[in-house]
């Protein structure tokens, strides 16, 4: 389960780097512009910044496009806040379903030994609720599953796969 998990988030990471990155690099080229009209610079430099801006607001916009495309591949809104996800572990596929927390996160704070603030780290492990799959979920009435120890189970609609 927390090897699941440690994948979701890998796949996860690159996405909300991006966006951190995406906001200093806006603070930065503000604090540039800032910097270059209080020395009086030339109109030239001031049409540089701002086209450097409208540059990497395109190339945000074509990034968040592609990444929307490819989730589209490994993740399905199944219900309102439940998505399935899919991926492929050692060549295995494997399905979970999450259930997005809403509303405000249960977590204030999370200091460190030193008292560093460390809440941004731990709260993406704690902010969905992983779901269990009934049998109606799936879109079946009853199904037997036959384990490798000889044993069978007979799930009907309410039932939980749980083996």
């Amino acid at each position: 389960m927390l090897m699941v998990l440690s994948i979701f988030l890998y796949y996860m990471f690159p996405h909300i780097n991006s966006g951190c990155l995406y906001v200093t690099d806006k603070v930065q080229k503000i604090q540039k512009i800032k910097s270059i009209v209080a020395k009086d610079k030339s109109y030239y430099d001031l049409f540089i910044m701002g086209f450097s801006t409208v540059l990497s607001a395109f190339y945000m916009i074509f990034v968040s496009r592609i990444q929307t495309f490819i989730n589209s591949f490994c993740m399905k809104e199944v219900s309102k806040n439940v998505f399935e996800i899919q991926l492929f572990v050692r060549n295995r596929l494997i399905k979970f379903r999450v259930k997005i927390k809403r509303g405000p996160s249960d977590i204030l704070q999370v200091l460190d030994k030193e008292n560093k603030d460390i809440t941004k780290d731990v709260e993406p492990y704690v902010s969905f609720i992983i779901k269990d799959v009934s049998v109606k979920d799936l879109g079946y009435n009853e199904f037997d599953i036959y384990t490798s120890d000889g044993d069978v189970k007979s799930l009907t609609e309410d039932n939980k796969i749980i083996i």
